[in-house]
């Protein structure tokens, strides 16, 4: 996993804010898993495609930070002189109200995926409130004390900060807890596939 912070996050918090309230408003929902969230709105999955330019921005600073994260985390397992090409296949933004949750889920057929934290607004990791929480692959498993080295670190929870972006490989079980906060909790989230162009002749 993986953490990043745009340094533009201030400059275009606003107008991201407002390009999400223009799509709840357009009621373009995903519509898919609805059992498993509530009190939440979840755009369709062509969010960053919107062509407004603190969203491009925004796209463009991401977009670079998942193929780092992915770079490093294959080190030497990429050949000398690889093209790899990264698209960005699914997005979407939350607008959480009070009581939201998200329960735990992957996001299949994508191999690194990424949650932006637009607006927080009083999610906090000493409250658990509103927090993005991954799970060790393990939590499915049968655990007894003979497991007790993987169930006793069963769960991360990640504090959130406007502007940071956690990146983690799409496999991985997460949630979203429950939000205990008033104002609006506002995230954008996407999916990528990378793809092998062969190396450099």
């Amino acid at each position: 996993m993986f953490l990043f912070t745009w340094d533009r996050a201030t400059e275009f918090r606003d107008q991201l804010i407002q390009v999400c309230y223009a799509h709840q408003a357009q009621a373009r929902t995903s519509g898919v898993a609805t059992t498993v969230k509530a009190n939440l709105y979840e755009s369709d999955f062509d969010f960053l495609q919107d062509p407004d330019p603190a969203v491009q921005e925004f796209l463009q600073w991401a977009r670079s930070s998942v193929f780092q994260a992915a770079r490093t985390a294959n080190q030497d397992r990429w050949a000398a002189g690889a093209r790899i090409g990264i698209d960005v296949h699914e997005s979407w933004c939350h607008v959480t109200q009070p009581g939201g949750y998200h329960d735990m889920h992957i996001h299949p057929n994508s191999s690194w995926s990424a949650i932006y934290y637009v607006s927080i607004g009083e999610s906090a990791a000493s409250t658990r409130s509103g927090v993005n929480r991954f799970y060790s692959p393990w939590t499915a498993s049968y655990a007894d004390i003979g497991s007790r080295y993987a169930s006793e670190t069963s769960s991360i929870d990640i504090p959130p900060q406007d502007g940071s972006m956690v990146v983690f490989p799409s496999w991985l079980p997460h949630a979203a807890t429950p939000y205990l906060g008033t104002e609006p909790r506002i995230v954008l989230a996407f999916n990528c596939r990378f793809v092998d162009g062969g190396t450099n002749a």
